[in-house]
């Protein structure tokens, strides 16, 4: 693991870090990997975003992503591979991996992603690298009254309104969703329909929020 030149693409601000992480794989280190740890407590619906490139075609063919909560047990995001998907020399894209959708994840204090880099035929060349940069972890802060889906702080006419109002199955994208994302406001359960279950929760937290 080293350090290279940064990229534009995904920046967090007008001022870039300077270098980006290059992952190299030396002969027979297939499978290795990295992991990054944080706390997600207060959040939910977690999102990542990175820029991802290679050195050359024959760098890796997959990078896999992977979660879990207490380090031991990792759970592999199905059909997930970040790497660009062009083989040629130099290429970058910004990638991303939707979290949101495990339960698991949200207001956890403990996080860990860990990314796996491997190649179908054989290990790469140790003098070859899968670049990273400009990574971005993004979670919604918890709603502590989920039912006040007009945001003034009080669950009442105007929330059951906004609730009759969607009545019915989500749009798509569904799931996830949040009860405030216009795709699918009211649906306080999220199982992307609107319905009795969503209005008992409402009125069980009816008045002011806490």
């Amino acid at each position: 693991m080293t350090t290279g030149a940064f990229f534009d693409i995904n920046r967090v601000n007008d001022t870039p870090a300077g270098t980006s992480l290059q992952l190299i794989q030396a002969s027979g280190g297939n499978g290795t990997s990295i992991m990054i740890c944080f706390s997600i407590t207060d959040r939910e619906d977690l999102n990542l975003s990175f820029v991802s490139g290679k050195s050359h075609p024959t760098s890796c063919d997959n990078g896999a992503w992977a979660w879990s909560t207490d380090r031991a047990t990792f759970t592999t995001m199905a059909s997930v591979n970040t790497l660009p998907a062009t083989n040629a020399n130099g290429i970058t894209a910004l990638r991303s991996v939707v979290f949101s959708g495990i339960p698991a994840l949200n207001d956890a204090r403990n996080v860990t992603l860990r990314y796996t880099l491997s190649r179908n035929a054989g290990a790469p060349s140790a003098t070859r690298f899968i670049t990273i940069d400009n990574l971005q972890l993004n979670a919604d802060v918890i709603l502590p009254c989920p039912a006040d889906l007009t945001g003034n702080d009080v669950v009442n006419v105007s929330d059951l309104l906004a609730l009759i109002a969607n009545w019915g199955p989500c749009d798509a994208p569904c799931p996830p969703v949040r009860p405030r994302d216009p795709i699918c406001a009211g649906d306080l359960d999220g199982d992307c329909v609107v319905n009795v279950t969503d209005l008992l929760d409402l009125i069980d937290e009816w008045g002011e929020c806490p």
